[in-house]
Protein backbone atom coordinates (compact mmCIF):
# COMPACT_ATOMS: atom_id res chain seq x y z
CA UNK A 1 0.00 0.00 0.00
CA UNK A 2 1.06 3.35 -1.09
CA UNK A 3 0.30 5.82 1.66
CA UNK A 4 0.51 9.79 0.75
CA UNK A 5 0.18 12.59 2.33
CA UNK A 6 -0.99 15.53 0.34
CA UNK A 7 -1.44 19.39 0.49
CA UNK A 8 -3.84 21.32 -1.67
CA UNK A 9 -6.36 24.18 -1.22
CA UNK A 10 -9.95 24.90 -0.86
CA UNK A 11 -12.10 27.52 -0.42
CA UNK A 12 -14.37 27.06 3.14
CA UNK A 13 -16.15 29.80 4.42
CA UNK A 14 -15.70 31.79 1.48
CA UNK A 15 -11.54 31.67 2.36
CA UNK A 16 -8.90 30.07 0.60
CA UNK A 17 -7.68 27.25 3.03
CA UNK A 18 -4.53 25.01 2.46
CA UNK A 19 -5.83 21.38 3.31
CA UNK A 20 -4.06 18.50 4.24
CA UNK A 21 -4.65 14.67 3.72
CA UNK A 22 -3.51 11.28 4.05
CA UNK A 23 -4.71 9.23 1.02
CA UNK A 24 -4.03 5.32 0.18
CA UNK A 25 -3.60 3.45 -3.23
CA UNK A 26 -3.89 -0.22 -3.06
CA UNK A 27 -2.65 -2.59 -5.61
CA UNK A 28 -5.81 -5.13 -5.54
CA UNK A 29 -7.38 -7.80 -7.86
CA UNK A 30 -10.49 -5.23 -7.47
CA UNK A 31 -8.08 -2.53 -8.61
CA UNK A 32 -6.74 -4.12 -11.42
CA UNK A 33 -10.37 -5.25 -12.73
CA UNK A 34 -11.58 -1.36 -12.11
CA UNK A 35 -8.45 -0.04 -14.52
CA UNK A 36 -9.44 -2.80 -17.42
CA UNK A 37 -13.15 -1.56 -16.93
CA UNK A 38 -12.38 2.07 -17.04
CA UNK A 39 -9.46 1.73 -19.93
CA UNK A 40 -11.01 -1.28 -21.63
CA UNK A 41 -7.47 -2.33 -21.99
CA UNK A 42 -5.38 -5.22 -20.04
CA UNK A 43 -4.23 -3.63 -17.31
CA UNK A 44 -0.52 -6.18 -17.13
CA UNK A 45 -0.10 -5.28 -20.69
CA UNK A 46 0.04 -1.23 -20.01
CA UNK A 47 2.22 -1.67 -17.02
CA UNK A 48 4.52 -3.61 -18.99
CA UNK A 49 4.43 -1.25 -21.87
CA UNK A 50 4.51 1.59 -19.06
CA UNK A 51 7.83 -0.09 -17.19
CA UNK A 52 9.30 -0.47 -20.52
CA UNK A 53 9.19 3.17 -22.04
CA UNK A 54 9.87 4.66 -18.72
CA UNK A 55 12.80 2.21 -18.36
CA UNK A 56 14.24 3.21 -22.43
CA UNK A 57 13.55 6.96 -21.65
CA UNK A 58 15.34 6.83 -17.94
CA UNK A 59 18.43 5.35 -19.72
CA UNK A 60 18.82 8.16 -21.82
CA UNK A 61 19.75 10.62 -18.44
CA UNK A 62 22.42 10.46 -16.82
CA UNK A 63 21.46 10.34 -12.88
CA UNK A 64 23.93 10.26 -10.45
CA UNK A 65 21.38 8.90 -6.87
CA UNK A 66 17.80 8.59 -8.17
CA UNK A 67 16.74 8.85 -4.58
CA UNK A 68 18.44 12.28 -4.48
CA UNK A 69 17.91 14.16 -8.11
CA UNK A 70 19.22 17.81 -8.20
CA UNK A 71 17.72 20.32 -9.84
CA UNK A 72 19.08 20.18 -13.05
CA UNK A 73 18.27 15.42 -12.72
CA UNK A 74 14.72 16.85 -12.03
CA UNK A 75 14.72 19.23 -15.04
CA UNK A 76 16.19 16.36 -17.51
CA UNK A 77 13.37 13.91 -16.58
CA UNK A 78 10.45 16.27 -16.42
CA UNK A 79 10.08 15.12 -20.18
CA UNK A 80 9.52 11.56 -18.64
CA UNK A 81 6.23 13.04 -17.50
CA UNK A 82 4.96 14.20 -20.61
CA UNK A 83 4.76 10.58 -22.21
CA UNK A 84 0.79 9.95 -23.44
CA UNK A 85 2.00 5.68 -22.20
CA UNK A 86 4.03 6.65 -18.98
CA UNK A 87 1.29 10.06 -17.89
CA UNK A 88 -1.64 7.73 -19.34
CA UNK A 89 -0.81 4.80 -16.88
CA UNK A 90 0.05 6.71 -14.08
CA UNK A 91 -3.38 8.50 -13.84
CA UNK A 92 -5.49 5.72 -14.86
CA UNK A 93 -4.07 3.40 -12.05
CA UNK A 94 -4.06 5.98 -9.80
CA UNK A 95 -7.43 6.63 -9.78
CA UNK A 96 -8.38 3.09 -9.96
CA UNK A 97 -5.45 2.82 -6.83
CA UNK A 98 -7.18 5.22 -4.52
CA UNK A 99 -8.84 3.14 -1.68
CA UNK A 100 -10.99 5.25 0.55
CA UNK A 101 -11.74 3.95 4.31
CA UNK A 102 -15.77 3.01 4.38
CA UNK A 103 -17.19 1.48 7.22
CA UNK A 104 -13.33 0.42 8.65
CA UNK A 105 -12.44 -1.39 5.01
CA UNK A 106 -10.71 -0.38 2.43
CA UNK A 107 -13.22 0.11 -0.62
CA UNK A 108 -11.90 0.75 -4.47
CA UNK A 109 -14.97 0.52 -6.62
CA UNK A 110 -16.00 3.00 -9.49
CA UNK A 111 -17.18 6.27 -6.92
CA UNK A 112 -13.39 6.34 -5.49
CA UNK A 113 -12.20 6.50 -8.87
CA UNK A 114 -14.26 9.41 -9.76
CA UNK A 115 -13.54 10.80 -6.14
CA UNK A 116 -9.88 10.77 -6.72
CA UNK A 117 -9.94 11.97 -10.54
CA UNK A 118 -12.13 14.81 -9.32
CA UNK A 119 -10.41 15.75 -6.07
CA UNK A 120 -8.44 18.87 -5.59
CA UNK A 121 -5.33 16.84 -4.38
CA UNK A 122 -5.28 14.20 -7.39
CA UNK A 123 -2.70 16.65 -9.72
CA UNK A 124 -0.22 16.89 -6.53
CA UNK A 125 0.55 12.98 -7.05
CA UNK A 126 1.26 13.60 -11.43
CA UNK A 127 4.79 13.26 -10.89
CA UNK A 128 7.54 10.83 -11.60
CA UNK A 129 8.43 10.25 -7.56
CA UNK A 130 4.74 8.45 -7.20
CA UNK A 131 5.04 6.63 -10.80
CA UNK A 132 8.18 5.00 -9.76
CA UNK A 133 5.99 4.34 -6.39
CA UNK A 134 3.15 2.61 -8.18
CA UNK A 135 6.06 0.45 -10.29
CA UNK A 136 7.36 -0.83 -7.30
CA UNK A 137 4.23 -1.25 -5.71
CA UNK A 138 3.33 -3.62 -8.57
CA UNK A 139 6.48 -5.44 -9.25
CA UNK A 140 6.52 -6.40 -5.56
CA UNK A 141 2.90 -7.94 -5.36
CA UNK A 142 2.02 -8.66 -8.87
CA UNK A 143 1.33 -12.90 -9.23
CA UNK A 144 3.95 -14.89 -9.96
CA UNK A 145 2.51 -16.65 -12.60
CA UNK A 146 0.91 -13.59 -14.38
CA UNK A 147 4.25 -13.76 -16.45
CA UNK A 148 4.13 -17.54 -16.91
CA UNK A 149 1.28 -17.60 -18.73
CA UNK A 150 2.00 -14.30 -20.93
CA UNK A 151 4.95 -15.93 -22.25
CA UNK A 152 2.46 -19.55 -23.44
Amino acid sequence: MIKKTVEYYDIINGEEVEQEAVVRFCFTLAATKLYQQKTSRPFFIDYEKASKVFSEKLQTVKLDNINNLSVNEQLAILPLLADPVINGFLLDSAACFYAEIIDGRYVQNEETIFNAENSLWFMSIANLEFFMLLLQEIAMYQPKDHLKSKKN
